[in-house]
């Protein structure tokens, strides 16, 4: 370290307040935080048990009702118009909230994304998700996908080698579909 260095070093005052104020907002800011998400749980779950107790189906309606409740609220319409809040955030509320109603579990702001608890479609299928069970027409479908891909890559050979691999393991595979199956 040179003279100038030093000089300028020793004349730096401490940031010891300034560090010191940081780490107190950021601690008020962190119970702030946790107060917020507090209030958002519990006023959530008061509106699913409200639905509970005037007996809103545990339906596809019925959590389509209370998602379209809350995604409706003037509101959450107003706070989203003034840039209070995004529409996704009410989105996400909405779908925790049907998903908790939907399985009758409580309340959290992470519901919203657990594969555990999704809502069947109209149909009774569970959306797709992560692939953990399939069935083999689901499987033959997804291998002609990806001969059609290879093919329209110009990877003819390669699309000829998986055709082969196909043929040979699968009984009954066709690239007509697992229909034709």
């Amino acid at each position: 370290m040179n003279t100038s260095t030093k000089t300028i070093a020793s004349i730096i005052p401490s940031f010891d307040m300034g560090a010191k104020a940081i780490v107190a907002a950021q601690t008020a800011a962190d119970k702030v935080a946790v107060k917020t998400s507090d209030a958002i749980v519990m006023a959530v779950q008061r509106h699913i048990d409200a639905c509970a107790v005037v007996g809103v189906p545990r339906s596809l309606a019925g959590v389509n009702a209370i998602g379209k409740s809350m995604r409706d609220c003037q509101v959450f319409l107003d706070a989203v118009a003034v840039g209070f809040f995004e529409k996704k955030t009410i989105t996400e509320y909405a779908q925790g909230a049907m998903r908790a109603y939907f399985h009758n579990v409580a309340f959290t702001a992470t519901l919203k994304n657990d594969p555990a608890y999704k809502i069947p479609a109209k149909d009774g299928s569970v959306r797709a998700g992560a692939v953990s069970t399939t069935t083999m027409a689901a499987f033959h479908k997804t291998l002609i996908k990806a001969l059609q891909q290879a093919r329209t890559l110009g990877l003819i050979d390669q699309a000829a080698d998986m055709l082969d691999f196909c043929l040979e393991s699968f009984d009954g595979f066709s690239e007509t579909g697992p229909d034709k199956l």
